[in-house]
């Protein structure tokens, strides 16, 4: 089921990636995602007594009579659940000690953003991946539930542009630079600001193609008729196409990309340092995390192995090998073998989807541990 997630979540992405990357067909059809995995391991669902209004879920009715309510993915609803607890829980744990002359965030409100987005991004997610219906054959996620996918998309470059912030900042901070002057503030401000004027750039892009839906929607028709005289609107239809999604899709999948690669340099330190030439040795070697090598630690403590390290570093594994490197793998050797029971649960965690979830909520738990025990140390 994983092509199928990508494909529809990600139109214009995958469009290109096929079509405009040399051999990006080849690597996404036939090594990563090929189309006999999609028709042998397809979603899986199961069903729940209806206990409230079904409002939009996907709710049917059983051979009895009665009501209940299909769930999509049910491993990845359980992850999703996980994020929020983290996202919110991380939001006021660091929100909560602002105040303090030792506090994590002090000065940093990009720490409680992130992890406030990260929560927000989960439960739209929950409602996207889980509790509606999945996009009808030959629709996207954009087409069919054009506002969730636009919150969702959103709220993740959001997350993690301003953890990317806060990484930097905490980096800046622990190596003693001096930035008690206003100059740096501001320039932490600027850098803030400027991702997030671009996430906002790409959420003014996708709402310029869909503003006539959206007024619609809100049963304000005559302004979709006035945006159609400035000449910027379309012929209104039932649904919006995939047109327009190309910029919420580079802000969903570029922040994280760039906050991982400061992530790991918070917690692990620099990741590649060229070492000095002297007289004897003039070829340039360079050293990979040189504050884990010969002892050294620098002037922080934390550059040892703790519990923090160690989840983060499963985050990491889950989504890029666990979950893509062997989606086909765990289709073939769980999935397909799947009726029921232990193994369809198996399945359906061991999936792209479910275990990029899942890293995801593993890496910010990790840096929030991280970041009370660096805490902790600073106090001592």
């Amino acid at each position: 089921m994983s092509k199928q997630t990508i494909e529809k979540f990600f139109p214009a992405f995958t469009k290109f990636l096929t079509t405009q990357v040399p051999n990006g067909s080849l690597v996404f059809h036939d090594i990563l995602f090929p189309d006999a995995t999609a028709e042998t391991c397809p979603e899986i669902t199961i069903s729940t007594p209806q206990v409230v209004p079904s409002f939009f879920l996907s709710g049917e009715v059983n051979e009895i009579g009665h009501a209940i309510i299909i769930i999509r993915q049910p491993m990845l609803l359980l992850a999703a659940i996980g994020g929020i607890v983290v996202g919110f829980y991380g939001a006021i744990q660091l929100s909560s000690s602002s105040s303090s002359s030792t506090s994590i965030s002090k000065n940093n409100y990009t720490w409680v953003v992130s992890y406030a987005a990260f929560g927000i991004m989960n439960i739209s997610a929950i409602w996207i991946h889980c509790l509606l219906e999945a996009p009808a054959p030959g629709r996207s996620y954009p087409e069919e539930y054009p506002l969730l996918w636009m919150l969702d998309t959103y709220m993740t470059g959001v997350a993690a542009s301003a953890l990317t912030v806060a990484c930097f900042k905490k980096s800046h901070d622990d190596n003693d630079v001096e930035n008690d002057s206003i100059s740096v503030d501001y320039g932490w401000d600027f850098m803030f600001w400027t991702l997030q004027g671009l996430g906002l750039v790409a959420l003014v892009d996708f709402i310029g193609h869909y503003l006539f839906w959206i007024f619609d929607l809100i049963g304000l028709s005559f302004l979709s008729a006035l945006w159609l005289k400035t000449g910027k609107g379309r012929i209104p239809t039932d649904r919006p196409s995939m047109a327009g999604t190309d910029a919420l899709e580079m802000w969903y999948l570029l922040p994280p990309l760039n906050a991982t690669i400061v992530a790991i340099q918070l917690l692990f330190g620099p990741i590649v340092v060229r070492n000095p030439t002297t007289t004897t040795t003039t070829t340039r070697s360079f050293t990979f995390f040189p504050q884990w090598k010969d002892g050294h630690r620098g002037n922080d403590a934390s550059r040892h192995w703790t519990t923090a390290h160690i989840i983060f570093i499963i985050s990491l594994i889950l989504p890029s090998i666990l979950g893509i490197g062997l989606d086909r793998f765990w289709c073939w050797a769980i999935r397909s073998r799947a009726e029921g029971g232990v193994l369809s649960v198996l399945g359906d965690l061991l999936t792209a989807s479910t275990m990029t979830f899942l890293g995801c909520d593993l890496a910010y738990l990790a840096i929030l541990l991280w970041l009370i025990d660096k805490q902790k140390k600073d106090t001592v």
